[in-house]
């Protein structure tokens, strides 16, 4: 969790635990043994959101890099459908469709990349004069 966590209560950072693991505010606060109300207004100070914003990132986090170790496994399988006499027609026209969307956007985002990157190299040499 963030720094912002020192500033928060065992039983509040219990409550973000809480918040993650439960689908709603009325089970985490029975989680923690309190009012749902309690943790709605723990929900509005800010403390208390950044840990749990940072908590909720963290985890996207975590699923992201998750997501992108199975990158390789799904290009093979794309590949594979691509290249399988058993698959039918349709579904080998799909999985190429796939992999050309997808080889499409990662040229295209190297390029917003590269740009975004020479706009900030002219600005810092603006800023710098």
């Amino acid at each position: 969790m963030s720094k912002n966590v020192r500033d928060l209560t065992p039983k509040q950072q219990a409550g973000i635990a809480a918040l993650l693991s439960t689908p709603s505010v009325e089970e985490a606060a029975k989680k923690v043994n309190v009012s749902p109300g309690t943790l709605y207004r723990w929900l509005k100070t800010d403390a208390f959101k950044a840990s749990y914003r940072q908590a909720k990132a963290e985890i996207v986090c975590h699923a992201m890099t998750r997501l992108q170790a199975g990158t390789s496994k799904a290009v093979d399988t794309l590949v594979s459908v691509v290249e399988s006499s058993d698959a039918s027609p349709q579904t080998r026209v799909t999985a190429a469709k796939a992999i050309l969307d997808y080889s499409a956007k990662a040229v295209e985002t190297d390029e917003v990349l590269a740009r975004i990157e020479a706009l900030e190299r002219a600005f810092e040499r603006r800023q710098a004069q």
